[in-house]
C-alpha cells in the first residue's frame, strides 16, 4: 500500500493552503482600505477645515514665532496673575452671594474691578 499523501499531494496541500490565505489576507487589506475610505469621506466636512488650519498654522509659524519670543518669559508670570485674579473674584462672589443669602449688610472689602 502507498503512503498517503505523497509528497506532491503535500506540497500541493500546503500551496492552496498558502494561495487560501493570501486571499484572506487581501480581502481584509481591501475591506480596511474601503471603510477607511467610507470614514473619510463621511468625515470629511470636518477634516478639511481642519487640514486648512493645520497647513496655515504650519505656514504662519515663522511670522508668529518671533513675536511670541520676547513674551515667553513673561507668559508664566502673567498667567499665574491671571488665575490669582480670577481666584479672588470668584472666592469674592460666593461670599457676596453666601452674604446676600444670610441677609448680612456688610462690606467684604474693596471691589477688585
Amino acid at each position: 500500500m502507498k503512503k498517503y499523501p505523497t509528497p506532491w499531494q503535500r506540497k500541493m496541500m500546503w500551496a492552496s493552503l498558502t494561495a487560501f490565505f493570501v486571499v484572506v489576507l487581501f480581502l481584509i487589506v481591501g475591506t480596511v482600505v474601503y471603510l477607511g475610505a467610507n470614514l473619510i469621506a463621511f468625515l470629511q466636512p470636518i477634516l478639511i477645515p481642519v487640514a486648512i488650519a493645520a497647513i496655515l498654522a504650519y505656514l504662519l509659524d515663522p511670522v508668529v514665532n518671533p513675536s511670541g519670543a520676547r513674551a515667553a518669559s513673561e507668559g508664566p508670570r502673567r498667567v499665574a496673575d491671571d488665575f490669582r485674579d480670577r481666584l479672588s473674584r470668584h472666592r469674592r462672589a460666593r461670599r457676596l452671594d453666601r452674604a446676600s443669602y444670610f441677609g448680612a449688610k456688610r462690606e467684604l472689602g474693596p471691589k477688585i474691578t
